[in-house]
């Protein structure tokens, strides 16, 4: 049985967007499966190939265009004075429908027998195409938009704001045929917050692939501690900064590569500057994702210094599974159930918030690492070959498509 599915997805490919990575690797994964896979985008060119997919852009717009309209609505929604008018339910409603005529007219020229979302907000938008088509809809609560926007401190918990943003999301979950998400964690935070029925929700992690390069050996003493993301209020990337004068202490070549970027830049360089940093932390500002993943096999040390928060419990960074496919050891924050994964399989170490004890295990893993034969690596790149990788998931959720079209 020979399934097509359109897939919806508002961000075009960026090698430093969670979204987008999945997006694509689950779309190749399952082309890779014999499943015929649209991604309507909103773009007319995508940065990355999608062999074997079939990519759409939507809008009608090339990317600049779309990137002004885009920026836009980034600005809007993230400002402190106007963005939590951009969270009621109507304004939500307003832009889903207004993306559905778009997406409709592009979709319904396909024998699609099923479609899929990215985000509430562009399962949204497939909930309505689907209604036209006839055809059954997967959620993809792919982020926390009511509680994402409370810690960016948009609005306030249990305002106005919050309740209408709650409705939107409870609709896009009540006309999902199901739903998925990315962590066991999310889909408890679903049922308890949503009321959803937990049969309703297939978890969905993310993964990576092994690259096909090696390790890249450096002379002692030169070592490389890389964090890959975003600079933003949820990741503690000034406890990592402040963690390196401990770290030269101890190692004093050592070199942190900071690769993405974020509305935290400038404090974060200025506080580089402040602890006089400028020779041992470099900033790389966003890369393609090809040089990305070829700078995690020259590094010694991945990073993950997040945030202890709800959003952060919830989700699955997919630089922790990239990080592990590179053979990297981890050093994490005592987060929830990813860094319990990089615990229990001896994939890393875990440790407090506070700039030593980061550092502390920092420098464990770059003497574990030259001293065990890079154990820690190694079990991190087992886990990826034998659980979190993008085939194997794929596979999975394309057994649940199987399953949505045999109850309908």
């Amino acid at each position: 049985m020979s399934i097509s599915v359109g897939i919806i997805t508002e961000n075009p490919f960026h090698g430093d967007l969670g979204f987008s990575i999945r997006t694509r690797e689950l779309s190749i994964g399952l082309a890779n499966a014999r499943c015929q896979v649209h991604v309507f985008s909103p773009v007319d060119q995508e940065s990355e190939p999608y062999p074997n997919v079939f990519l759409h852009n939507i809008s009608g717009k090339s990317n600049r265009n779309y990137d002004n309209i885009r920026e836009f609505l980034r600005k809007w929604s993230k400002s402190k004075r106007y963005g939590r008018y951009f969270y009621l339910n109507s304004a939500l409603s307003f832009i889903s429908n207004q993306s559905a005529k778009m997406v409709y007219k592009s979709a319904k020229k396909y024998d699609l027998d099923l479609l899929q979302g990215t985000q509430a907000t562009t399962s949204s938008v497939a909930i309505r195409v689907g209604k036209h088509l006839g055809i059954p809809v997967i959620g993809g609560m792919g982020g926390m938009l009511v509680e994402e926007a409370v810690q960016a401190e948009i609005f306030e918990q249990n305002s106005i704001f919050y309740n209408s943003c709650k409705r939107f999301v409870s609709s896009v979950i009540q006309n999902s045929a199901a739903l998925i998400c990315a962590s066991e964690p999310m889909k408890k935070y679903l049922i308890d917050s949503y009321g959803v029925e937990g049969k309703k929700i297939t978890v969905i992690p993310n993964g990576a692939n092994i690259p096909e390069g090696e390790r890249v050996k450096k002379s002692d003493g030169d070592y490389v501690i890389l964090y890959a993301g975003i600079l933003d209020i949820w990741e503690k990337v000034d406890v990592l900064i402040k963690s390196m004068p401990f770290v030269i202490s101890r190692f004093p070549n050592a070199k942190l590569l900071i690769v993405g970027d974020g509305r935290l830049k400038n404090e974060l360089t200025e506080l580089v500057k402040n602890n006089n940093l400028d020779k041992s932390v470099s900033f790389l500002g966003l890369q393609p994702r090809k040089k990305t993943l070829e700078m995690m096999l020259e590094a010694d040390v991945a990073v993950l210094p997040s945030s202890v928060d709800l959003v952060r419990k919830v989700a699955c960074p997919i630089k922790l599974f990239d990080y592990m496919a590179a053979g990297l050891p981890i050093v994490t924050m005592d987060v929830g159930w990813w860094s319990d994964l990089v615990k229990s399989k001896n994939a890393g170490i875990v440790t407090a918030d506070d700039p030593e004890s980061f550092a502390e295990g920092i420098c464990k893993a770059i003497t574990e690492g030259h001293t065990t034969n890079n154990l820690l690596g190694y079990n991190a790149r087992k886990v990826i070959a034998e659980e979190y990788n993008w085939k194997r998931i794929s596979e999975n959720l394309l057994q649940l498509y199987k399953s949505i079209l045999d109850d309908n």
